[in-house]
């Protein structure tokens, strides 16, 4: 596996537990708010860009 793949899925790897664990660590309730959901996002996707940046 070239190691341009090994960094994509590292950094998506990343970005999922960012993503998914990100509710947890704010101790966000189960009430849906558009504006967590987009920050939760955002800081999923810098989260992941930071990983594949540094990996290099």
């Amino acid at each position: 596996m070239s190691s341009t793949v090994k960094r994509a899925l590292i950094s998506a790897a990343v970005a999922a537990v960012i993503y998914l664990l990100g509710p947890v660590v704010i101790r966000y309730t189960r009430s849906y708010n558009i504006y967590v959901e987009a920050i939760l996002l955002l800081a999923a996707v810098i989260g992941g860009g930071c990983c594949w940046i540094g990996s290099r």
